[in-house]
C-alpha cells in the first residue's frame, strides 16, 4: 500500500457519485502520475466489469491493480505499463470468479453441470450487473444524453443504438475467449501483442480468434 508524506495510506477516490475512479487523485502522487491513472482507470474498469459482472467488485479490482502498480518500479516495465496492467487486472478478476465457484453451493454447481453449462465470469453472456451496470457480453459503450436534438438526429441515434444492441446481442453469443480478445482490441485498444500477453496466448491464436469473431459477426449481422 502507498503511503503519503503523512505516512498515511494513500487511496483511489472516486471524483463523482457512482462512477469509478475516474477522477482518482492520491495525495502526495504527482499530476503525471495521476494523468496515467486516468488513462488507463475507465478500460481497465471496462474489462473488470465485463468480467465479473458487477460495478463495485469491478472497481475494487482496479482499485488494486492500480495500488499494486504505483508500489512498482515502473521504469523496469520497459514501457509495457498496459500489458502489465491489464494481466494484474485480468488475474484479480478470474481469482474473485473462482472464489464465487467455491462459494456457490454445490447443488447448484451439479445442476449447472448437469445442464453443460460452464461455471465462469459473465463474459461468457451479456447480462445485467447487480448493481445495475449494463455488462452486455462485451464492448457496451452507453449513448450519450443531449439536451436539444433535431427529429432527425434522434431517428439516427435511435437506429445507432438498435444496431448496437443488436450487434451487442450477437456478441453476447460468441465463445468468451473471442470476445476476450474483441473487448481488449477495440474497448481497451490493447494491440495483439499486448493481448498475447494479458492472455497468455500466441499472437497468432489472437490474431485467429479476431478474425473468427469478427466474421462471425458480421454473418450474423448480415453485412
Amino acid at each position: 500500500m502507498r503511503r503519503t508524506a503523512s505516512g498515511r495510506p494513500g487511496r483511489l477516490r472516486s471524483g463523482r457519485a457512482g462512477g469509478a475512479m475516474t477522477e482518482a487523485a492520491v495525495p502526495g502522487v504527482g499530476d503525471g502520475l495521476t494523468d496515467r491513472i486516468r488513462t488507463y482507470e475507465g478500460p481497465l474498469l471496462g474489462y473488470a466489469l465485463r468480467l465479473t459482472g458487477c460495478g463495485q467488485t469491478a472497481r475494487d479490482v482496479v482499485q488494486d491493480t492500480l495500488l499494486r502498480w504505483m508500489s512498482q518500479d515502473r521504469s523496469r516495465l520497459n514501457g509495457n505499463e498496459a500489458a502489465w496492467l491489464f494481466t494484474v487486472c485480468r488475474n484479480r478478476a478470474l481469482d474473485v470468479i473462482r472464489s464465487r465457484s467455491r462459494e456457490r453451493p454445490a447443488g447448484d454447481l451439479a445442476a449447472a453441470s448437469g445442464r453443460g453449462d460452464e461455471v465462469r465470469g459473465p463474459l461468457s453472456g451479456g447480462r445485467e450487473s447487480s448493481d445495475g451496470g449494463a455488462t452486455g457480453g462485451a464492448l457496451a459503450s452507453p449513448v450519450s444524453d443531449r439536451p436539444e436534438r433535431s427529429q432527425a438526429s434522434a431517428a439516427e441515434e435511435a437506429v445507432a443504438h438498435e444496431e448496437q444492441t443488436r450487434a451487442l446481442v450477437e456478441l453476447a453469443r460468441l465463445p468468451a475467449t473471442q470476445q476476450e480478445v474483441l473487448v481488449l482490441r477495440f474497448q481497451c485498444g490493447l494491440s495483439y501483442k499486448q493481448i498475447a500477453e494479458v492472455t497468455g496466448l500466441t499472437v497468432g491464436y489472437v490474431g485467429y480468434l479476431m478474425h473468427v469473431g469478427l466474421k462471425t459477426l458480421r454473418d450474423r449481422l448480415g453485412e
